[in-house]
Formats: C-alpha cells, sequence, structure tokens
C-alpha cells in the first residue's frame, strides 16, 4: 500500500521540488497552496510525470485554525491517513525589524510561522494512525542576525525549538519529528539577479554557490524516510557552508596551496 506525503506550499519553489521527491519514491500526495492555479499546474505537472501518483490539492490558511481543521478533515475523508507531514510554508517576513514591525506585521509572520504550524503539526499527527514523520523546514536566520528579518528570525528559532518538542510529545505515537535547516536556495527569484551581485552572494559561501531545490528536497527526504528511522528531534543544514564560517568567508582559493597538494 502507498503512503503518503503532505506538503504545505508545495505547489512552487522548494515545494514543488520536495512533492515530486516523495512522488518518485511512490508517495501519494497531499499539496497545499492559497493559488488555485498554482495548485492545478503542480498538480498536472506531477500527475504527468508520475502517473501512478494520486495527487490531492487542498487550500489552507495557516493564520486559521478553523481553516486547517476544515482542511484536514476533507484530507481525512479522502486519505484516511497520511505517514508524513513537511511544514514548508512560511511568512517571509521581508524587512520586518524592531524600527518598524507593527503588531499586524508581527501577528502575520507569528500566526504563519509558529501557530500556523503548530496546529497543522497537530492535525497531521492525530492522521499518522501507523505511525509517521514531521519535518519542518527553518533557516539560518534562526542562527545569527541579519538585516530586515529579526521577526522571520524569531519566527524560525521558535519553529526549531517547536521541532524538539514535538519529537518528545510525539515519540510514544511512533512520530519522528526533525528540522532542516536551509540556507539560500536558487529559485527562479535568482534568475533574475545582476551576475556580478550574483558572483557576489556566492563569494559568502564554502561551497561557492547557493545550495538547489533538490539537494534541499533530499534532506527533506531523508529525515522523512526510513533512511533515518532512529534520527528524530535533530537538525540538519543545508546552507552551503554558510554558518560555518564565524566571519564573512574569505575566499581561500587565490591562495597558493601548491606545497601542501602532494606531487605526482
Amino acid at each position: 500500500m502507498k503512503k503518503t506525503a503532505m506538503v504545505t506550499a508545495g505547489s512552487s519553489h522548494t515545494g514543488l521540488e520536495i512533492s515530486k521527491k516523495f512522488a518518485s519514491e511512490g508517495y501519494n500526495l497531499i499539496i497545499t497552496s492559497r493559488n488555485k492555479d498554482k495548485s492545478q499546474n503542480a498538480v498536472d505537472e506531477i500527475q504527468k510525470t508520475y502517473p501512478g501518483t494520486k495527487v490531492f490539492s487542498v487550500q489552507i490558511e495557516l493564520t486559521s485554525v478553523e481553516s486547517i481543521k476544515t482542511a484536514f478533515s476533507k484530507i481525512k475523508e479522502e486519505f484516511k491517513a497520511i505517514d508524513v507531514f513537511v511544514a514548508n510554508a512560511a511568512h517571509l517576513g521581508v524587512d520586518l525589524d524592531i524600527y518598524n514591525t507593527t503588531e499586524d506585521d508581527f501577528d502575520a509572520v507569528f500566526d504563519t510561522n509558529v501557530k500556523g504550524t503548530f496546529f497543522c503539526c497537530r492535525e497531521a499527527a492525530r492522521l499518522m494512525k501507523n505511525g509517521g514523520t514531521i519535518v519542518t523546514l527553518g533557516s539560518v536566520q534562526s542562527k545569527g542576525a541579519v538585516e530586515g528579518r529579526t521577526v522571520y528570525g524569531a519566527s524560525k528559532a521558535a519553529l526549531s525549538a517547536l521541532t524538539k518538542y514535538l519529537a518528545y510529545d510525539l515519540a510514544p505515537l511512533n512520530i519522528r519529528a526533525n528540522c532542516v535547516i536551509s540556507g539560500a536556495i536558487h529559485t527562479t527569484r535568482w534568475d533574475n539577479l545582476d551576475p556580478k551581485d550574483l558572483e557576489k552572494r556566492r563569494e559568502n559561501y564554502l561551497t561557492g554557490r547557493e545550495s538547489t531545490t533538490e539537494e534541499v528536497a533530499n534532506a527533506v527526504y531523508y529525515l522523512a524516510s526510513p533512511l533515518s528511522s532512529s534520527v528524530t528531534g535533530t537538525e540538519i543544514v543545508v546552507d552551503s557552508g554558510l554558518l560555518t564560517s564565524i566571519l564573512p568567508y574569505a575566499n581561500r582559493k587565490v591562495k597558493n596551496h601548491d606545497d601542501f597538494l602532494c606531487k605526482e
């Protein structure tokens, strides 16, 4: 019998790649999106590529607990049970810091990233009748500060703590919970960057490039699958080495390492 994975905001960018990864591994899918056209396009694309996959789309407004409960009622009718829940949807909270954030701004970010994720995870866990896995999507901005992301970073830090508590609370039900901490991820938004700006960004990464959506999807799948059956309450970082450097990374490739390398 096929397993079922649910991915919030699973119709575009990283969420779509995560959805495709589970489809490629033989899972049926539930994807959420607030945009009906995007959602339908994702359903059509996945079913065309993986014709044996059942794909169910449902709309959820993460800031509304009532909307979350209504969506999961529909999911229960359609699937009876789920095996994997991926909390990918997020409010990005761009340019919200201590100087300019209103109460409404703050609530919008935390209601989506923390409250919405909490209640989605609870409803998902109730449908994991044979055990299951929860994977949340965190951010390097919960580990260190950057300009204009104060509220977002704080919400992602809360999400990291929440994931550990989910792992603790749900262990008796044979449900694991883990978090993927992501850094810069290449999406279509990067395609319009000036080549010089892109090169400057990449100089900050030890690997010399940003992560791909496929790499993040692979990490999510690992944590959700039997490959990590004894892993729970932890984090995997996919950030091109960004968190490794205490100070801005100095590109050491320009230095002469000939004396260090073994000679033929």
